[in-house]
């Protein structure tokens, strides 16, 4: 039994219900195009769907907060051996195995087997993006140590008026004006997932004060019921699924995801647990980066389950569609990752 006791249970909690949240997303996201537009299924799955996109965002915060560390020496080296060259080849592999799914289904030539797998899936942009929030990572690391807590809060204020703001407008159709803004100057640094990154340090190695806090959950239970409420009024008023007003970069997500991100941190992050739970739990965190690529495998080729979901009571069916996806994808992993020698390059 491996040795857990240094492992912050807290981000393998947030893992575990970010992992979660994307598999319903996923589950979801096709029935927003597929039923009637306004219907108590469409409606279900609008509510289950737009409360479903903290995932990304949040595992970017982990990520942040753990490779910000402020005890931390980032070898580079070993940061091209040990993780990217990872996460690098666990994408061309899935990328290769998704591929391979299409070309057996399709019969599509071998053109058309190389494009399946350049293609992929959309879930799979994951990877490139960590990678690169990766490469950077030792030069942020070097900023935030010797950045002021102001010189930080700065940077956030930026990625939240740049990014945050600049696509919230874009979503409700102020399009041209920001890009006409945005082009005046390229800021592209701050305009990326390097925000939530460099908030996600901010959150655990600064802390926010009492009064921010307040304002912060305020803030994030005010974004939750906006996109559950303007992606099913949006979507009913203009006849069509509105998906993007619930994106990453929406400032109603943004709010509910640093705000949950900071909520289950502090409640978890002092909190003794047996050391039995504490190894399970870190297990399934663990696993939950198998589970995010595996995930659309499943759900695409084990036929059973969505037979068993169609008889049942959509909201009842969309969970016990969740539970299997997930617990197939978390056994599975496990399974994989211990696999000797190759086991970390599956997953």
């Amino acid at each position: 039994m491996k040795d857990y006791s240094n492992r912050n249970i807290s981000f393998d909690i947030l893992r575990i219900i970010s992992a979660i949240s994307i598999v319903l997303m996923h589950l979801t996201s096709g029935n927003l195009y597929s039923l009637e537009i306004g219907s108590a299924g469409w409606t279900t799955s609008a509510l289950i769907n737009s409360v479903s996109h903290f995932g990304v965002p949040i595992f970017v915060m982990i990520s942040g907060a753990l490779f910000l560390s402020p005890g931390k020496e980032i070898d580079i080296k070993k940061l091209w051996i040990h993780n990217i060259l990872r996460i690098t080849v666990c994408f061309v592999l899935w990328s290769f195995i998704y591929g391979i799914v299409d070309f057996v289904e399709y019969r599509n030539g071998f053109k058309g087997f190389i494009w399946c797998a350049i293609v992929s899936r959309p879930h799979l942009w994951f990877l490139p993006m960590i990678i690169g929030l990766y490469i950077i990572s030792p030069i942020l690391l070097r900023w935030v140590k010797s950045a002021s807590e102001a010189e930080i809060r700065y940077f956030i204020i930026i990625f939240i008026v740049f990014q945050i703001g600049a696509e919230s407008l874009k979503a409700f159709h102020f399009a041209d004006m920001v890009d006409t803004v945005m082009d005046m100057r390229n800021i592209t640094l701050v305009c990326s997932y390097a925000g939530y990154f460099v908030i996600g340090y901010y959150i655990v190695h600064i802390g926010l004060k009492k009064v921010t806090k307040k304002i912060l959950y305020i803030l994030g239970g005010l974004g939750l019921a906006s996109s559950i409420f303007l992606l099913i009024f949006v979507s009913i008023k203009h006849g069509i699924a509105a998906a993007e007003l619930v994106d990453s970069y929406m400032s109603f997500t943004f709010f509910y995801s640093v705000s949950l991100f900071s909520l289950i941190f502090d409640l978890f992050k002092d909190r003794k647990v047996p050391y039995g739970l504490k190894w399970a739990v870190s297990e399934v965190g663990i696993d939950t980066f198998g589970l995010y690529l595996s995930h659309l495998l499943i759900i695409e080729n084990i036929p059973i389950i969505g037979r068993i979901h169609d008889a049942m009571p959509l909201a009842a069916g969309i969970l016990f569609y969740c539970f299997a996806v997930v617990l197939i994808g978390i056994l599975g992993s496990a399974l994989a990752r211990r696999i000797p020698f190759v086991g970390r390059y599956i997953c």
